[in-house]
């Protein structure tokens, strides 16, 4: 399916957008005026790689190979559908996913169809060392790029243990302090503690797991590097 199909505005099933920006669908009104509330929407990246597209005049894929990947070295991550690597000795099949019991991937039942709203294959390996990248200032030609992106806001919705929301990234607290990052709908989970410089990334491949799923390995993690400072 297509992101956004401009001929064919009217239609439903023309697009993602198409679909969602339908009278008969679900985005009849706003939300709330922009900066007042925040409710998070794959639409609204799906948006964003729109944006991208039109201002550069390549699709997403190839700036996200451009701009990220290839600068970052990371050679074992993609845009499902769009620039899947060939099976080979350097590339094995996606892990299965689950919904509850029921199994998604082999099904044929993927969250990865929205592109730019969620569509990105990696191992947890590529998403360790894309933050690492991201929160080093490596991507952006001006370090006030990286300052905005982490400029904290505090918004009506947004729901603990998230305590801010910047330009894509959230920050939550757990007990042993406050981690930088995002997760995934199937469990997955890319973050840092920025006070231990920790990263850790990983998945449990289940969209009714435990969410917090990822706190004993800080913990032991945390332990570790207090150890370590005494």
């Amino acid at each position: 399916m297509v992101p956004w199909d401009a001929a064919a505005a009217g239609e439903r099933f023309a697009g993602v957008l198409n679909f969602y920006c339908h009278e008969d669908a679900y985005a009849k009104t706003a939300l709330s005026p922009p900066g007042a509330e925040f409710h998070y929407s794959d639409t609204g990246f799906v948006l964003l790689g729109l944006v991208i597209e039109a201002i550069t005049g390549k699709p997403l894929h190839q700036n996200l190979q451009d701009r990220i990947f290839k600068p970052l070295a990371l050679d074992t991550i993609y845009l499902a559908y769009r620039s899947d690597p060939q099976l080979g000795l350097s590339r094995t099949p996606e892990a299965e996913l689950y919904f509850g019991e029921q199994a998604c991937f082999s099904s044929g039942m993927d969250l990865s169809f929205d592109w730019g709203g969620g569509g990105i294959v990696s191992t947890a390996s590529s998403m360790n060392f894309f933050l690492q990248g991201l929160l080093s200032g490596k991507l952006f030609k001006r370090a006030e790029t990286l300052q905005t992106m982490l400029d904290w806001q505090i918004l009506s919705g947004l729901a603990a243990p998230r305590t801010g929301i910047g330009t894509g990234i959230f920050r939550t607290e757990y007990p042993h302090g406050e981690l930088w990052g995002h997760a995934g709908a199937w469990g997955a989970k890319m973050v840092c503690d920025p006070e231990a410089n920790i990263f850790f990334a990983g998945t449990i491949n289940q969209a009714m797991g435990e969410p917090n799923w990822h706190w004993p390995f800080f913990e032991i993690l945390k332990k570790t590097w207090d150890e370590h400072n005494e």
